[in-house]
């Protein structure tokens, strides 16, 4: 699943700047594993704590798949959106 619109966390008065990032997450599931990867941009304010982006990814990840909640976060990155 990947979010690719970016996401407004803040009032329109406070400065913010565009992040992207990557969160994988494994879970076991029957005799195996289920892994999924979401990706996208996302508009914090600036002075966001890196936990609080990181708790963001997760809710928004487990949003659209329920069954991931409760799995191990294998991969996380977060970084300006910018070349």
């Amino acid at each position: 699943m990947a979010h690719t619109e970016s996401e407004r966390c803040s009032t329109a008065t406070q400065k913010q700047s565009e992040y992207f990032y990557v969160l994988t997450v494994q879970k076991p599931v029957d005799r195996g594993f289920a892994v999924q990867t979401s990706h996208g941009t996302a508009t914090l304010p600036d002075g966001v704590s890196r936990q609080d982006a990181f708790t963001w990814a997760m809710e928004e990840m487990c949003n659209h798949r329920p069954e991931m909640r409760g799995g191990n976060v294998t991969f996380f990155s977060l970084e300006p959106n910018r070349l």
